[in-house]
Parts: structure tokens; sequence; C-alpha cells
């Protein structure tokens, strides 16, 4: 997604913060020239507009949220990155790593800015959270599941060129699919992922409403 997002803008009007540490966001927020940028792209929580004064949209895209641990396990378990292979020494199963910050309520986190420690005091309340900012703060979900209608219709949401010709990057080495994992492994990325389950099936809905209407406002048929 950050190879189709950056290829709208010109680069001087692109600011990535990968992989997205505290202190890239600090160092953001101090710059005099942030409202010179027209994309900000990054795996960051909910909440960085504080810093912004101008204008501000959320774009984002999720998938299946066991599928999304799954993927991000495997991602780890494959990375040179020291903080990665920390994560992988620390949580060495899937099972261990469904504690993990970027498993359990990985979603509800993402969209609402909370910690994973203060949503377990209150799951169904930050849900909601996430829910009311999928709504209000979001200009376009797309879903993984429906990556070419996703993208024509973020085409369709900023006027963007035809998109329609991009691919979604596949890892290529995976050790953990719903092919292979224990039942006991599969019931516990499922209860980490029960709430981010709930809101990803509420932007699912919402992403076929939108789908809808804009294949009314087009005549054409999904």
């Amino acid at each position: 997604m950050r190879y189709i997002l950056t290829s709208q803008f010109k680069e001087k009007y692109i600011y990535n913060i990968y992989p997205c540490y505290q202190y890239q966001i600090d160092e953001f927020c101090k710059r005099e020239d942030r409202e010179h940028f027209r994309l900000v792209a990054g795996h960051f929580r909910f909440g960085i507009h504080k810093c912004h004064r101008g204008q501000w949209k959320y774009i984002t895209m999720l998938r299946d949220p066991v599928q999304q641990v799954l993927s991000h396990y495997n991602h780890l378990a494959h990375s040179n990155e020291p903080l990665h292979k920390e994560i992988v020494k620390e949580y060495p199963s899937i099972t261990a790593f469904t504690k993990h910050e970027w498993a359990k309520h990985f979603y509800i986190s993402r969209l609402t800015g909370v910690s994973i420690k203060e949503i377990d005091k209150s799951p169904h309340k930050y849900y909601e959270l996430a829910k009311e900012n999928l709504i209000e703060h979001f200009a376009w979900v797309g879903i993984t599941e429906y990556f070419q209608e996703s993208l024509g219709m973020l085409q369709n949401r900023f006027g963007w060129k035809d998109l329609s010709t991009q691919h979604i990057n596949v890892a290529q080495k995976k050790k953990f699919t719903l092919n292979n994992i224990t039942e006991p492994e599969l019931k516990s990325v499922q209860e980490a992922v029960y709430y981010d389950n709930k809101i990803y099936k509420s932007a699912k809905a919402l992403f076929h409403e939108c789908l809808i209407l804009q294949d009314n406002k087009t005549g054409h048929k999904s």
C-alpha cells in the first residue's frame, strides 16, 4: 500500500514514518513545516492528527484478523531486524505471540490509539470507539480480501489515476498458515482477535455499503 499511496504524490509532499518508532512520530510533530506534507504514511496508531493544524483524514486497509496475526508473525520470524528477532525470542510460538500488542487487540489499538492494557479493561467500549473513528475520521477503509475493489474505491474517492494494475506484496515464506497450525493455536489466535474480528466485520459491512453506493453512481455492478 505504501507504494500505491506514494505514487500519487510528488516526493516533496510525502513524509514516511517507518517503521514508526515513537521518536519518529515525535520528530514529525516537532517539524515546523509539517503542514507542508500532503501524505503522512506509516504504521502509526490513531492520534497523530493531533499535531497537525490543517485538515486531515485517515485511510487504512484491513484484512481478516486471524490471517493478519499469522502473516505478522511470519514476517517477524523471517526478519533480520534486531527488534523483530527480540520479539520472536520472547514470543517463540504463535500462541505466545497472541499476548503481544501486535496481535492482541491490534486493530482496536490502532484505530483508537489506546494500549492493549487499557483495552483489556473495557474491550467493548473501545470497539465502539474504533467503529466511531472509522465512520468519522477515515476517508477510505480498504479490505485486503477485496483488493481490486478497494483500489477502485480509493481511486474514485480521491480522483487518482488508474490503480487497477497495482498488486499487494505477498510474503514468500510462510511458517504459519491456517492449513498447518494446530487447533489449540488457532483457538488462541481467535480469542486474541475477538474484538478485532468484530471491528473487521463492521469495516467490511461499511465497505460493501460504500461499494453499492459507488456502483449505483457509476452504473457498474461489482
